[in-house]
């Protein structure tokens, strides 16, 4: 499966919880699951 396909979004923190960031609207991004799970696997990263 590639980058958007599917029809599920999941919400990422930019700044994780665990590192003092939030769930303020500033902190999240909408991924798809693949681009979530990449982000997680340092496969993709921001910019």
């Amino acid at each position: 499966m590639e980058a958007g396909e599917g029809n599920v979004l999941d919400v990422h923190h930019a700044t994780p919880l665990s590192d003092g960031g939030s769930n303020r609207l500033w902190n999240l991004e909408l991924l798809c699951v693949n681009c979530h799970n990449a982000r997680h696997n340092h496969d993709i990263t921001d910019g």
